[in-house]
């Protein structure tokens, strides 16, 4: 069965540097700043700012199809996996 157009979700753009996550969604960009603790994770607020603010930037419709994100990871030995992430 083929999709209406206004159904489709539009590809999200994800890079995630040392210092910020930034999203581009159609013609709407994010930047969030990252901080990180003495151990080079990011740190508890930090990770809810990231989450409230891509929840608001993203604005999904519960009506709306998945949306595909395709991210770009600035490190050395990175590894590719695709993963499923729960509503």
């Amino acid at each position: 069965m083929k999709q209406l157009a206004f159904m489709n979700s539009p590809t999200v753009y994800l890079e995630i540097n040392q210092d910020f996550l930034r999203a581009l969604k159609g013609e709407a960009t994010l930047e969030l700043p990252l901080e990180r603790a003495e151990n080079g994770r990011i740190t508890g607020p930090c990770k809810e700012r990231l989450a409230s603010g891509l929840k608001a930037f993203l604005n999904q419709k519960s009506w709306q199809s998945r949306l595909h994100a395709i991210c770009a990871v600035g490190a050395n030995g990175v590894s590719l996996r695709r993963l499923t992430l729960p509503v």
